[in-house]
């Protein structure tokens, strides 16, 4: 590495921090000095590197490996995390247009993490870099460090997704796909799950992996989710219409899609049934896609099933068609079929084929058996595509693990308090669950389950590892036991990561939403006051502010905890005060003065006043979409005393209308709360609008203010006033 023409490129245009060039030389570049020479060893040790921007501060922590930024990130939060710095655990997303991040990114960095660091708070935490520093020399990094498990990785994703976070779960994607953990098919399916949970599942289709993709055998949540897509993009006009043959003829250009027609007959999913019925009336099959009577009401399905061709009936009864048996999901006659044909290729093609199918570990253990005993050349004639023998293999390793898998919530949980759950069965969670009864109906059975799981340990690691799969089936106003003992898990994480912050934020709202009986409702908010001391701090100030406007929000069960709970709360954020942005303080203002607290708060001026002086010359529109009438009026109100010349349109529609679209059209900044959001309010504000549009780490006011102000403070939508 050419450290020279590093340091030039990190102390140069947009770096405020000078290094003159007799730097070596200088008594008054002594302490960093040290840190620049450890680019000399960079893969032996982590560097830090200092950038000013006016008043604003960063240290930048970088890995070269992956067992060199686990080890990292737990030294950050040791030494400096909250005490001196913003930290947030996940690695930064560095720009390539940012001349410095460009920098790193062509050092070869594997993780950054970009603290944010006071001016007050400077040089103590370059002081504790120091011990860090001399700690990890004392102690070198051990390339065997064990890598983190596939779950935990998981984990954070899935918590990300609950709360509807795009950029957290966008950043913990980029990790398990560099751990290794999964393979490539995985890694693609956990994209295409991203972008449907954020709103955004019309995006799939552009993915650079798509075609590969189509080629597989999907798990089918994300067979589903690739139809709804095909329907959002090709479809959704002419279903507005009740247009059939427009219908056919936008997807007759689109044969690709035919091969989402290979999977389950049974989808109860509008959108992507319609694209299976269309699919149907231009490639006629023997058996066509029904309406369930769950779907029997939907105008747009009715129209296209009475335009398909009638059934054609098999010709000879007595001999069975197992492709139609099999097209039909009638899988129990196919195998009965499967037994009266001779054995060959065709009879193993059919059984592979009804294998991929469901996933019934003892019937592909048996195909997998009578396979494995011809040669490697059967296997062939047998399965002729390469990409369908691999997504064979990946079926009967995946069986594997099955054969032991839960089959209902409460087995789920005492085998993940056990430890128990294989890495198989963790991947495909979301599938594996889907056809299970909502949690609500078990309420009480599943909180005793999660009750009785253990407070430390692996079993409790598996136990957090399962949580978002259960709170993505909780449906706001149902099973308040369960929510408010997962608040108390939630509360047990190992750490507070920014996904479990937005989780927690999102049980909680599930929980008050299901009105809770009275100790239910003052057990939930006593054991959070309780972990208050651990939970606030600097960097977790929006998710407290989130917690507080939550509670204060909610039902008026036990106004006493309410009160006391808020309190808490906002008395320990008191103490970090001096460390919190304008937006933050008058968000704490607003809620203090609301529960009537008698705590004081700095006025904003004190957070800044250049940038108070530059808010007040900002003159843009902006569009706040949230389905949280309360979070919309408080933000509403914060952006006001903020911004007080910019104007601000709210919005809480279900779908799409010609004023939404008025409005997306006239604002520079779109706020989506998305965790809240339904798919085609947000696709058609995405559809409609030119400005920049943001999504908040979470669906509360303190997230949803911070995503406003750091876009409305960025100099691409500035609107400053000529004169």
């Amino acid at each position: 590495m050419d450290v020279a023409l590093f340091l030039q490129r990190w102390f140069g245009d947009g770096n405020d921090s000078n290094l003159p060039p007799d730097w070596q030389g200088r008594p008054d570049f002594a302490k960093l000095r040290a840190f620049l020479e450890d680019l000399e060893v960079a893969s032996e040790r982590p560097i830090f590197l200092p950038r000013i921007n006016g008043s604003t501060r960063h240290v930048y922590a970088v890995a070269f490996k992956a067992p060199q930024s686990r080890r990292l990130v737990e030294s950050l939060a040791a030494f400096v995390g909250p005490s001196y710095s913003h930290f947030d655990p996940v690695p930064a997303v560095l720009r390539r247009d940012d001349p410095l991040e460009g920098a790193l990114l062509d050092l070869g960095a594997q993780a950054v993490w970009r603290l944010s660091v006071p001016a007050s708070t400077w040089q103590q935490a370059w002081a504790a870099l120091s011990m860090l520093r001399a700690n990890w020399i004392s102690r070198p990094w051990r390339e065997s460090d064990d890598p983190m498990p596939i779950g935990r990785l998981l984990r954070d994703f899935r918590l990300a997704l609950v709360a509807g976070d795009a950029e957290l779960s966008a950043r913990h994607l980029e990790q398990i796909a560099a751990s290794g953990g999964l393979d490539a098919a995985n890694v693609a399916f956990l994209k295409i799950r991203r972008l449907d949970a954020i709103g955004s599942r019309v995006r799939a289709l552009d993915l650079p992996e798509v075609d590969d993709v189509l080629r597989m055998r999907l798990p089918s949540g994300v067979r589903q989710i690739l139809l709804a897509a095909v329907h959002d993009r090709y479809l959704q006009e002419a279903s507005v219409r009740l247009d059939t043959e427009a219908a056919v003829e936008a997807l007759r250009e689109h044969a690709q899609y035919l091969a989402l027609r290979s999977g389950p007959r049974v989808v109860h999913q509008a959108q992507a049934l319609a694209t299976l019925l269309v699919l149907d009336r231009l490639y006629p099959t023997a058996i066509p896609h029904q309406v369930g009577p769950d779907l029997h009401d939907d105008p747009w399905l009715a129209a296209l099933t009475g335009t398909l061709a009638p059934h054609v009936q098999a010709a000879d009864a007595a001999q069975p068609d197992i492709a139609a048996l099999l097209d039909e999901a009638r899988y129990e006659e196919a195998w009965r079929a499967l037994d009266a044909m001779e054995d060959g290729p065709v009879r193993d093609r059919f059984a592979v084929r009804c294998c991929l199918d469901i996933n019934d570990p003892e019937r592909t253990r048996a195909v997998v058996e009578r396979l494995s005993r011809r040669d490697g050349s059967y296997l062939a004639s047998v399965l002729p595509h390469a990409w369908l023998r691999e997504a064979w293999r990946r079926h009967a390793q995946d069986c594997a693990g099955y054969a032991t898998a839960p089959s209902g919530w409460i087995t789920m949980l005492q085998q993940a308090a056990a430890a128990a759950l294989l890495p198989a069965v963790l991947v495909g969670l979301e599938d594996l669950t889907s056809a299970w009864p909502d949690p609500a109906r078990h309420d009480g059975d599943i909180a005793d389950a999660l009750a009785a799981c253990p407070l430390d340990g692996p079993g409790l690691s598996q136990v957090l590892d399962v949580l978002p799969i259960l709170l993505q089936r909780i449906e706001a106003g149902e099973a308040p036991k369960t929510t408010g003992t997962v608040l108390h898990l939630l509360m047990l994480s190992e750490e507070y990561s920014a996904a479990t912050l937005s989780a927690l934020s999102h049980a909680l709202r599930l929980f008050l939403a299901a009105a809770p009986d009275p100790g239910t409702y003052r057990e939930a908010l006593g054991a959070l006051a309780d972990m208050s001391a651990r939970l606030v701090q600097a960097r977790t100030a929006d998710t407290v502010l989130d917690l507080v406007d939550l509670i204060a929000a909610g039902p008026e069960i036990d106004p006493a905890a309410r009160i006391t709970g808020c309190q808490e709360f906002l008395t320990r954020l008191r103490a970090f005060a001096g460390r919190l942005d304008a937006a933050q303080l008058v968000l704490a203002t607003t809620l203090s003065d609301e529960l009537h607290t008698g705590i004081a708060w700095p006025t904003t001026s004190n957070a800044g006043p250049q940038a108070s002086e530059r808010r007040a010359r900002i003159t843009t529109t902006v569009l706040l979409y949230s389905l949280q009438d309360h979070v919309l009026a408080r933000v509403n109100s914060a952006l006001d005393r903020l911004f007080p010349r910019i104007t601000v349109h709210l919005s809480r529609e279900l779908a799409g209308n010609s004023r939404l679209r008025d409005q997306a059209r006239a604002s520079d900044v779109v706020v989506i709360a998305t965790a809240r959001a339904s798919h085609a309010a947000t696709t058609f504000i995405e559809q409609h609008t030119t400005g920049d549009v943001v999504y908040p780490r979470g669906a509360g006011s303190g997230t949803m203010l911070d995503a406003a102000v750091e876009a409305l403070m960025r100099d691409k939508v500035d609107r400053l006033d000529a004169g």
